[in-house]
């Protein structure tokens, strides 16, 4: 059991304690998968997410933080996918235009 004021609730309305979506939304980080959407993890199915207001209450400060970078972090990626001429570093958030014809572009070098 858990006291009211220590859960929350999804979309649908199926509550929650902070613990399980604070672990919850950990794994999905560590995981590497996507914080779009933070699904309900009720066992009957539910279709529900934790919207950014609920998760900003039941996240500690350091884990929400995190939650805001790597949304950002995944924003970027989803613009800079639609564009020509742009390349990331596969091992940090280093983003550059290469303005080069073909033949011609250097060899990427991160400078992050």
């Amino acid at each position: 059991e858990v006291l009211v004021e220590e859960a929350t609730h999804c979309s649908a309305g199926h509550y929650a304690c902070r613990g399980c979506v604070e672990q919850t939304v950990k794994t999905l980080m560590g995981e590497g998968r996507s914080l779009h959407r933070v699904a309900c993890f009720n066992p009957a199915g539910c279709l529900g997410s934790f919207c950014d207001s609920v998760l900003k209450l039941a996240l500690s400060q350091a884990t929400y933080e995190g939650y805001h970078r790597r949304l950002s972090v995944e924003a970027a990626q989803a613009a800079l996918s639609s564009m020509e001429k742009v390349e990331q570093c596969p091992r940090c958030d280093f983003v550059m235009e290469i303005d080069f014809p073909a033949a011609e572009v250097p060899e990427f070098a991160c400078q992050g």
